[in-house]
């Protein structure tokens, strides 16, 4: 099972790689999917999940950060260093 949070609106959903029930947001774009998958069971447990969830949704965090520079921050305090490199065709594979 895979549980995930929408970029754009920060909605819980099912799926990393799934259309956003509450905005209609599907990731397409590298950095979406990239991201689509950083932000999932895959990665984060689902407390830490919901809890980043209900601070998008309540407008006080935005994922991913909107500049390089927030970017870059939000990666190195868990470790990342750069924004994951994943393949519109692995990511698709593995749906």
């Amino acid at each position: 099972m895979t549980h995930a949070i929408c970029t754009r609106c920060g909605a819980m959903k099912f799926g990393c790689l799934t259309t956003c029930t509450t905005c209609g947001q599907m990731p397409v774009s590298g950095r979406q999917l990239a991201y689509a998958h950083l932000f999932s069971d895959h990665y984060f447990d689902l407390p830490q999940l919901r809890a980043w969830s209900r601070l998008v949704q309540d407008g006080i965090s935005r994922l991913p950060p909107a500049d390089a520079e927030t970017e870059a921050d939000f990666l190195a305090a868990y470790g990342l260093g750069r924004p994951p490199q994943i393949g519109r065709a692995s990511c698709r594979e593995r749906v």
